[in-house]
C-alpha cells in the first residue's frame, strides 16, 4: 500500500508503506499536514524520531552487503553540535540509539531509545530514557502489537510518572488479505479511560491502489466527518487526480484538487494545485520537474498563480556524479525578475554511494558562506530530520566477508571522531574500566589488522596516516565486549 493525498501524500510517496514501517513509530497523523523545511524540494510532511533511530540499512545485490549508518554528528558554524549512534544485533536491528549534546568540549548525554524485537524481527517494544541528573532516567514506552504476517495492530504509548507507566495514547488498525491499511483508530488516555480522538478509513482498486479515505473526528460522544480525499490513477499506477474535500454543514464541499502528469518512464513531469473558490476551481500552484537521461531528477520549480498568471518563486536544481549519487542541491529565489542563489547543499560519499559528508551554504555577497538552515538527510532513501545545522558527518557499518563474527548483544557504547579522517582517529568510551583489558585494531576489507594498540584510558587516539585512503572496520575490545565500525581513510 503507498498513501496519497493532499492531506498525507508526502508520507506514502516518500516513505512508502506507512501503516507497517519496519519501525513503526510514524506519530503523525496522516491527514495534518507539517512542514519540514529542507534542501531537497520536499516541503510537506513530518521526519519523526523512530524511522531516524531504527532504520536498519540498504542491501547491494552486487556484493550481497547490508549497509546501517551508525553514527551521524551535526557541526553549527562554530563546531561539534549533535550527535546519534546506533548499536545492531546480529540480524541488523538497532538495539540501541544515543543521543547526545556537544557541551564544554564533551559529549553529554540527552536521551536513549532501546528496542527489543520479535523471532522475525518486528519491533515489539521502544523505550526512551532522557538523561537526568548523570544518570538514566524513564520517560516513555511504545508497545506495539503484529498480526502472524507482520502488520501492525496497534500501538500503545505510555509515559513514566511517578516512578510508573502511565497509559499516554493508543492507535489501533485493520488491515486486509493483502496487508493494506483499512481503519485507523486514535485514543487519548484521560482520567483513567480511553477517548476517541480521530478515526480514519481507507478504500482500495483491484490493483490495490489507494481510492478514498474518510478523516473523522470524534465530537460530543459520535464521529463526525471532517475531511475525504478521492483518487484516480493510470494503466501504471501513477497517481492522475487527487480530490479533496471537507465535510461543512452536512454534506462534502470541494476543498482542494491536485491534477498530475508523467513521462513514458513514470516521472512525475508536472503537478497542478487547485482550491476551491466561490463554487469554482482556482489556480493555487503549479510545480513541475526535470530528468536527465539516467533518470535523475534535475530541476524543481514551483510558481503561483498570481494576478491571473502564473509567477516563479523558487527553484531547485540538482547535480549528481556517474553513480547516480546527489552531488549538489542549489535552492534559488525569483527576485526582480530573474533568479537568485539562496542556500546550496553538498554532499560526498564513499565508494559504495554511502553519504558521508554533507553542507549548507548561503549565498551572500556575491560568495558561498557557511549557513545554519534546517536540513534533511536522505539516506537509503529515507528522510532522517538533523535540525538547524551547518553540516554533518555520517559513518556506517556492514557485514562484510573475512570480518569475524561481532556479538552484537554485548558491546561497547563509545564514539569514533573525525571520520572520515586523515591522520588521527579518536576513539572515546563511555564503559572503559581501568579493570578491563582494552584492545583497539584496524581491520581492512578482507579482516587483516593494519593497525593495533591497546586501550588504557577511556579516550585514545590512533595514528592512520600511514594507512592508504579507503574503508576499513575498527574494532574495539573491553573486556568481553566488542564493537565495530565503519572508517573511511581520507
Amino acid at each position: 500500500m503507498r498513501l496519497s493525498g493532499s492531506f498525507h501524500k508526502f508520507l506514502g510517496d516518500l516513505f512508502g508503506d506507512w501503516s507497517t514501517s519496519s519501525a513503526g513509530d510514524w506519530k503523525t497523523c496522516p491527514f495534518v499536514p507539517l512542514v519540514l523545511i529542507n534542501l531537497t524540494g520536499i516541503s510537506n510532511g513530518q521526519a519523526q524520531g523512530q524511522n531516524f533511530r531504527s532504520f536498519t540499512g540498504k542491501t547491494f545485490d552486487n556484493q550481497s552487503v547490508k549497509w546501517y549508518w551508525n553514527t551521524l554528528t551535526t557541526f553549527n558554524v562554530s563546531g561539534l553540535k549533535e550527535k546519534y549512534t546506533r548499536s545492531f544485533d546480529s540480524k541488523g536491528n538497532v538495539l540501541k540509539y544515543l543521543d547526545q549534546q556537544w557541551k564544554s568540549d564533551n559529549w553529554v548525554n540527552s536521551s536513549k531509545y532501546s528496542y527489543t524485537y520479535d523471532g522475525k524481527g518486528f519491533l515489539l517494544d521502544e523505550t526512551k530514557e532522557n538523561w537526568n541528573s548523570n544518570n538514566w532516567a524513564n520517560a516513555e514506552r511504545t508497545v506495539f502489537t503484529r498480526d502472524e504476517k507482520g502488520n501492525l495492530l496497534g500501538d500503545s504509548t505510555l509515559s513514566w510518572v511517578s516512578n510508573a507507566w502511565v497509559n499516554s495514547s493508543r492507535w489501533t488498525y485493520t488491515n486486509d488479505s493483502n496487508g493494506n491499511l483499512l481503519t485507523f483508530l486514535a485514543e487519548n488516555w484521560i482520567n483513567g479511560a480511553w477517548v476517541n480522538s480521530f478515526y480514519l478509513t481507507y478504500t482500495y482498486g483491484s490493483n490495490g491502489h489507494l481510492l478514498t479515505y474518510i478523516a473523522q473526528n470524534w465530537v460530543n460522544g459520535a464521529w463526525a466527518n471532517n475531511q475525504r480525499e478521492t483518487n484516480t490513477y493510470d494503466p501504471s499506477g501513477n497517481l492522475l487526480t487527487l480530490l479533496g474535500e471537507m465535510w461543512i454543514n452536512g454534506s462534502w464541499t470541494n476543498f482542494a484538487r491536485e491534477t498530475d502528469t508523467y513521462d513514458t518512464n513514470g516521472n512525475h513531469l508536472t503537478q497542478l494545485s487547485e482550491n476551491w473558490i466561490n463554487g469554482s476551481w482556482v489556480n493555487k500552484a503549479r510545480y513541475t520537474w526535470t530528468y536527465d537521461n539516467s533518470g535523475n531528477q534535475t530541476s524543481y520549480l514551483t510558481e503561483t498563480w498570481t494576478s491571473g498568471a502564473w509567477a516563479n518563486v523558487i527553484r531547485y536544481d540538482y547535480t549528481y556524479d556517474t553513480n547516480k549519487n546527489m552531488l549538489m542541491s542549489l535552492l534559488q529565489y525569483w527576485i526582480n525578475n530573474q533568479w537568485e542563489n539562496n542556500l546550496k547543499q553538498t554532499f560526498t560519499y564513499d565508494d559504495h554511494g554511502n553519504k558521508l559528508t554533507g553542507k549548507n551554504e548561503q549565498w551572500t555577497s556575491g560568495s558561498w558562506i557557511p549557513s545554519i538552515s534546517s536540513s534533511l538527510l536522505v539516506i537509503n532513501e529515507l528522510p532522517y530530520f538533523l535540525g538547524s545545522i551547518y553540516r554533518f558527518e555520517a559513518s556506517y557499518f556492514s557485514f562484510s566477508t573475512g570480518i569475524e563474527d561481532i556479538d552484537f548483544n554485548n558491546q561497547v557504547e563509545f564514539s569514533v571522531f573525525p571520520n572520515p579522517a586523515s591522520k588521527k582517529i579518536t576513539i572515546e568510551s563511555f564503559s572503559f574500566k581501568l579493570s578491563e583489558e582494552g584492545m583497539i585494531s584496524v581491520n581492512d576489507l578482507q579482516g587483516q589488522i593494519v593497525v593495533q594498540q591497546p586501550m588504557l584510558k577511556n579516550k585514545t587516539e590512533i595514528d592512520v596516516s600511514g594507512l592508504s585512503k579507503g574503508i576499513y572496520v575498527l574494532k574495539i575490545r573491553l573486556g568481553d565486549k566488542i564493537e565495530a565500525i565503519r572508517i573511511v581513510k581520507d
